[in-house]
């Protein structure tokens, strides 16, 4: 997790009294459950999940290549289990999104590898290609069967261990605005409070986290926690893991745990998977942006295509590429929305987007940019090196002059990406805190696993426009 910088916002607090409340049992499946039972839900949904996506999709593979590798995939069907439990799927919600996907992938490799051995086809031919088929098929539906469910228990107020922060530290504050804005990271805020208010409150049966950021703290709530009637876990922040290996203890949250994103061996693991990913999808895609292109020249006058300056790596300018979905005249129609419209004028303040944005061309400007289609053309400067596949957005001056100097700073100083965290965790639902806060975690927090769920996060966040303004 990273650390993100700034003062309380109304709509952090905002959520965590909605969240209190909901946890007090007024509504939400949440509210009733806590501790072990809420957890022993959270774990039978996603084995149940797994069961059935697995189950469903070695049935197709078995059903095309009737083999005794396939076969014996239907009744392994308990080893896959047995290996995710193993690698953690099932033993908490607050393994990063990230470590997760590795854990699933590894556990299916592992699966199909066993069934490979066990079955003795593994020197044929049409068992290489069902076993290829196998792990890509159980993997990816495995992997948004998991998304679904975790999205379901989101909702149901079941994902997430309640927490409480205490103490006054800047760095609590930080932690609790960070975790309310990703509710993936499995630690639902509830609330702030001093170290000396809560020791008034360990008998809180609807807390299981309690947080501190200073080892005073830490021993003292500890002590007091052991004599509560329904004790909670309580946790010590840490910026770094002090450790050597990355060993975290079961009583310490890290923040900032990833690798440096500019190390020249992830930057050149980063470029590879950009072109590996970016050249094929750009050979698709082709006929579709021509087909556009052709689309938008029969609605509206002008030119199809468009290049808008943007802040680039280090500062530099970058014109990034897209189809044409606004008027000509964008710029002119804007500012005169925005005078004559101070609701619209709020909204744009706060997000750089409109939700009923007047620049828009009728009809084909609104599903183009509800499936992000004019994106489409930037896909050749992936390729070009322009700009990445995943990383923070590029964003023109207006919106990046919004952030604090030193943000600004940091995140220039990372690969900008065609899409990122931010847009697969909000997209424009999230305003400029949200914004901040995970671009800073993705910024801190870096892996090649990180992109890959950035990457696979991104197909279901285009089809189901979330987010779209």
């Amino acid at each position: 997790m990273s650390i993100a910088t700034g003062s309380e916002t109304t709509s952090v607090e905002a959520r965590e009294r909605w969240l209190d409340r909901e946890l007090q049992g007024r509504s939400g499946l949440g509210g009733y459950l806590a501790g072990q039972k809420r957890w022993v839900v959270v774990a039978v949904s996603l084995l149940c999940s797994d069961l059935i996506s697995a189950f469903l999709g070695l049935f197709l593979i078995d059903s095309v290549f009737h083999l005794a590798l396939t076969k014996s995939a239907l009744t392994g069907l308990p080893l896959l289990i047995g290996l995710f439990y193993m690698l953690g799927l099932y033993g908490g919600d607050t393994l990063p999104p990230g470590e997760r996907l590795r854990a699933r992938l590894l556990g299916t490799l592992a699966f199909v590898g066993a069934l490979c051995v066990i079955s003795g086809e593994y020197l044929q031919a049409d068992a290489w290609l069902a076993a290829a088929c196998q792990l890509a098929l159980v993997f990816l539906l495995g992997y948004y069967a998991e998304a679904a469910m975790r999205h379901t228990l989101i909702r149901r107020r079941l994902w997430g261990a309640p927490t409480l922060f205490a103490g006054t530290s800047p760095s609590i504050e930080q932690a609790r605005t960070l975790l309310s804005a990703i509710p993936e990271l499995g630690l639902r805020p509830v609330g702030r409070v001093d170290s000396a208010d809560y020791l008034a409150r360990m008998d809180r049966p609807d807390v299981e986290l309690v947080v501190t950021a200073t080892k005073r703290d830490f021993v003292r709530m500890a002590n007091a926690a052991k004599l509560a009637p329904f004790p909670p876990r309580v946790l010590l922040l840490q910026t770094k893991p002090k450790s050597a290996g990355g060993f975290l203890g079961p009583d310490t949250i890290c923040l900032a745990i990833g690798k440096d994103i500019n190390a020249p061996r992830n930057r050149l693991m980063k470029r590879a998977i950009d072109l590996v990913i970016s050249l094929p999808a750009m050979l698709v895609a082709l006929p579709l942006i021509c087909a556009l292109a052709a689309l938008i020249k029969a609605f509206s006058p002008g030119p199809a295509f468009y290049r808008q300056a943007r802040v680039g790596f280090n500062n530099r300018s970058l014109r990034v590429l897209k189809l044409r979905t606004m008027h000509c005249n964008a710029e002119r129609l804007l500012e005169d929305y925005l005078q004559s419209n101070e609701a619209a004028r709020l909204e744009w303040e706060r997000f750089c987007k409109l939700s009923r944005d007047p620049r828009i061309l009728p009809y084909i400007g609104k599903i183009i940019r509800r499936m992000s289609l004019d994106e489409l053309p930037q896909l050749w400067q992936v390729v070009r090196g322009d700009i990445g596949l995943i990383g923070p957005r590029p964003f023109p001056t207006y919106h990046t002059d919004l952030f604090d100097s030193g943000f600004q700073k940091l995140r220039s100083s990372v690969p900008l990406g065609l899409t990122g965290f931010w847009q697969v965790s909000s997209r424009s639902n999230g305003d400029i805190e949200a914004q901040k806060v995970q671009d800073l975690y993705y910024i801190r927090n870096w892996s090649i696993w990180l992109d890959l769920y950035v990457l696979l996060q991104t197909v279901p966040a285009v089809i189901g426009a979330r987010g779209d303004r």
